[in-house]
C-alpha cells in the first residue's frame, strides 16, 4: 500500500506544480495587461486577429476570419498571413465565446505551457524506465521544464501562437514514443500552423523518427568496412524512402517541408505583396556567405547557447542527435542579423524548448549508459547518477535565480503586482463607451490591447482613420516607437478635424468632428 502511494506521489506533485504554474502565469500576464505593460506589438495584434475571427463565426461574416488592420505600412484591413502564417490563431476563436478578451489568450498560453510538463514527465518515465526511482527522476525533469527561464520569458511576453508549439511538439514526441500515430499527427499538424518556420522542426522530427527505426542497420553501417559502407548506406536509404513502416513519418516530413516552402514562397508573398520581411534578416549571408562562420563562432552565440542549456545542467549537450531536430531553428536564430531573435526576453526560443527538454532527458540516460559501459562497480555507477542529478538540480536552481523573472530571482519582474495605475478606471470607462466594435479607434501602444476588440483599430500614427483617438502623452514622448508617435501626436493636437473631449490622469481623448 505504501509503495503504491509512493509511486503515485510524483504524479500528484506534478499536478500541483502544473496548476501552480498555470495559475501564477495566467494571473501575472493578466495583471501585466491591466497595468498597461502589454503593447499593440504583439498582444493587441493577436487579440484583434482572434476577435475578428470570433465575430466572423458569430455573425457569419467569414470575411473577418484572421482579419486585422494592417499593423505595418498601410491602414487597410488585411489577413494575418500578411505578417506570419500562424493560422492556429483561428482555432482559438471558439474560446472567445466564453470570454472575448485578451485575457483568454493569456490564460490559454499559460495553461498550455504548463501542460507541457506532463508530456515531459511521461517521456522521462518511458526513456528512464530502467533507472532506479525513475518516477521521481521524471518529476525532476518535469519541474525543470516548469522552471525553465527562457519559457518564463516566452510566457510573459504578450501572446504568440508559436508559444503553443512548445507543448504541441512535446506531445508529438510523446505520442510517437507511444506508437499513437493519429494523436501524434494531430499535435504535429497544430504545431505546424503555429508559425511558418515550425515545419522545419516537424520535418526534422519526422526524419529522426524514420532513422531511429533502423538503429541497428545504422550502427552496422558506421562500423562497416569501406566496401560494405556504400552497399549498406544504399540499402538503408532505399528502406527509408520505400519501406511501409516509415510511410507515416515520411509523409509527415514531406508535408511539413512543403508547408514551409508554400508559406514562404506563396502564401505570405501573396498577402504581403512582397517577400517575407524576415528574409531581410539573412541578407548578409547573400552578400557575404563567409559571415556564416562569423555568426556561428562569435561570443554572443556562446552566451545564447549557455542561456538555453545551462538551466538543464548542460545535459542536452550529451544528446546531440535530439538537438539536431531543432538544428535548423537554432541556425535561424543564430544567423539572424536581428538581435531580438537571440534575446531571452522575447518568444523566439519557443520551438527550441521542447527538444532541449527531450535532449536533457536522453543526455542523462546517455551518461548513465556510458558509466555502466566503462565502470562495473554498481556503487560507483549510483554515485555518478547521484552526482549528475545533484549538479542538475543545482543548475536548475541557480539559473532560476539568475535568469527567471519569478519573485526573489535576480531579474524578478514585480511590476504587474503593483497597484493599478491611476488612469486604469479612465481606460475602463472609455472601453465601455466605445464598446461598439464598429467604432474606429486609434491609441498609443500600451492602451492598444484594451481597444482592439473591434474590426478597425489604428496606431496613433494612422489616427486620421479613427473616429476616436486615445492618447497617453508621456508615451508619445518616451514610449516604444516614440519617434513615430511624437510627430503624429503634435499633428493631432493641431488637427482641426479633431477636438479634445477628455483629459485626465494622462489620458487624452480626441473625437473627430468632421471628415
Amino acid at each position: 500500500m505504501l509503495s503504491r502511494q509512493l509511486n503515485q506521489a510524483p504524479r500528484l506533485l506534478l499536478c500541483i506544480a502544473i496548476a501552480a504554474y498555470a495559475f501564477y502565469f495566467s494571473l501575472f500576464t493578466i495583471s501585466r495587461y491591466q497595468r498597461f505593460y502589454a503593447h499593440y506589438f504583439d498582444l493587441g495584434i493577436m487579440h484583434q486577429t482572434v476577435y475578428n475571427t470570433y465575430k466572423g463565426l458569430e455573425t457569419g461574416d467569414l470575411s473577418r476570419v484572421l482579419e486585422l488592420t494592417n499593423p505595418h505600412d498601410g491602414d487597410e484591413q488585411v489577413k494575418r498571413m500578411l505578417v506570419h502564417n500562424d493560422i492556429l490563431l483561428a482555432f482559438l476563436a471558439p474560446f472567445y465565446f466564453i470570454y472575448p478578451g485578451p485575457e483568454t489568450l493569456l490564460v490559454i498560453q499559460s495553461v498550455a505551457l504548463a501542460l507541457g510538463a506532463y508530456a515531459v514527465y511521461q517521456i522521462s518515465v518511458i526513456v528512464l524506465a530502467k533507472v532506479r526511482f525513475h518516477n521521481w527522476v521524471a518529476l525532476l525533469f518535469a519541474l525543470a521544464y516548469l522552471l525553465y527561464p527562457p519559457m518564463h520569458r516566452t510566457n510573459n511576453y504578450e501572446f504568440h501562437a508559436v508559444a503553443l508549439a512548445t507543448p504541441l511538439l512535446l506531445y508529438t514526441y510523446y505520442f510517437w514514443l507511444q506508437g499513437k500515430h493519429r494523436a501524434m499527427l494531430i499535435c504535429a499538424a497544430l504545431a505546424l500552423i503555429s508559425k511558418e518556420q515550425t515545419g522545419l522542426t516537424v520535418a526534422s522530427f519526422a526524419a529522426y523518427g524514420m532513422i531511429t527505426q533502423y538503429g541497428k542497420e545504422l550502427q552496422q553501417i558506421v562500423t562497416a568496412k569501406k566496401s560494405l559502407f556504400i552497399k549498406g548506406t544504399t540499402k538503408l536509404v532505399n528502406k527509408l524512402f520505400r519501406d511501409k513502416k516509415t510511410q507515416t513519418m515520411r509523409r509527415l516530413g514531406t508535408i511539413s517541408f512543403l508547408w514551409v516552402v508554400v508559406s514562404m514562397v506563396l502564401i505570405i508573398p501573396y498577402f504581403r505583396g512582397e517577400s517575407h520581411f524576415g528574409s531581410y534578416f539573412y541578407s548578409h549571408l547573400v552578400y557575404n556567405p563567409f559571415s556564416f562562420f562569423t555568426y556561428i563562432f562569435r561570443e554572443k552565440t556562446f552566451v545564447y547557447l549557455t542561456q538555453l542549456f545551462s538551466p538543464y545542467g548542460l545535459l542536452p549537450l550529451f544528446s546531440p542527435f535530439h538537438l539536431m531536430i531543432v538544428g535548423l531553428e537554432f541556425l535561424l536564430n543564430i544567423l539572424s542579423n536581428n538581435d531580438n531573435m537571440r534575446n531571452m526576453y522575447f518568444h523566439y526560443t519557443a520551438v527550441l524548448h521542447p527538444f532541449i527538454a527531450v535532449a536533457a532527458i536522453y543526455g542523462f540516460r546517455n551518461i548513465l549508459l556510458l558509466s555502466q559501459k566503462f565502470i562495473k562497480v554498481q556503487a560507483i555507477q549510483r554515485f555518478i547518477a547521484l552526482a549528475v542529478l545533484t549538479f542538475f538540480i543545482c543548475s536548475v536552481g541557480y539559473n532560476v535565480y539568475i535568469q527567471s523573472p519569478l519573485p526573489y530571482a535576480k531579474q524578478q519582474d514585480l511590476y504587474p503586482w503593483r497597484e493599478l495605475p491611476a488612469n486604469y478606471s479612465d481606460i475602463m470607462q472609455w472601453q465601455r463607451i466605445l464598446a461598439d466594435d464598429q467604432i474606429k479607434v486609434a491609441t498609443t501602444g500600451h492602451f492598444a490591447p484594451h481597444f482592439t476588440s473591434r474590426q478597425y483599430y489604428y496606431e496613433i500614427t494612422k489616427y486620421t482613420n479613427a473616429e476616436y483617438v486615445i492618447v497617453n502623452p508621456w508615451e508619445t514622448q518616451h514610449g516604444y516607437l516614440s519617434y513615430k508617435a511624437r510627430p503624429a501626436y503634435r499633428a493631432l493636437i493641431k488637427d482641426p478635424n479633431y477636438i479634445k473631449i477628455y483629459d485626465r490622469n494622462e489620458v487624452e481623448v480626441y473625437k473627430r468632428v468632421k471628415n
